[in-house]
């Protein structure tokens, strides 16, 4: 989605403007002119132009579509006029010792503690088809994350999680 030039939304944080919490969605990346802003927190403040970028549940778009300043992005060509990204999509299995096993996403924080966002999450080979906040972490899990760069040197001294 883009915020609209002259919205409401801009110039307001992401809590204010409506955006955490949503039902299904959550807000993984903030790409900015040539900035993208990953794993993003709830006190960002969001400006005209910027594209956000969702993970969770397709059919949640909905209610996306129905925010006032929100523009659904339809063309894929800024995709190839990409800066390079300041993240990365990294793979990683959720170890046994992991302190979030047995926890939702949400309460474990796992944005604000490890610094990445978590874009799919995969057991015994199937998707899991719910917000990600709400899903309760079981060893072995996959996840798929949108990682800032100091990641993996966050994470490689406490065993908690396999990289692909």
């Amino acid at each position: 989605m883009k915020v609209l030039e002259e919205a409401p939304l801009a110039e307001k944080s992401i809590r204010d403007a409506g955006l955490e919490g949503l039902r299904g969605l959550y807000l993984i990346e903030i790409r900015r002119n040539e900035e993208i802003l990953s794993a993003v927190s709830s006190d960002i403040v969001l400006h005209g132009n910027d594209r956000l970028i969702f993970a969770g549940i397709v059919d949640s778009v909905v209610d996306l579509q129905k925010m006032r300043g929100l523009l659904p992005v339809t063309d894929q060509i800024f995709k190839l006029n990409e800066p390079k990204r300041n993240g990365h999509l990294i793979e990683a299995v959720v170890s046994n010792s992991c302190p979030l096993v047995g926890s939702t996403v949400r309460e474990g924080k796992f944005r604000n503690n490890y610094n990445a966002a978590i874009i799919v999450v995969v057991r015994n080979g199937k998707r899991i088809n719910k917000k990600i906040g709400y899903i309760v972490l079981s060893a072995d899990d996959i996840l798929l994350l949108d990682a800032r760069s100091n990641f993996i040197d966050s994470v490689k001294k406490q065993i908690r999680f396999l990289f692909g």
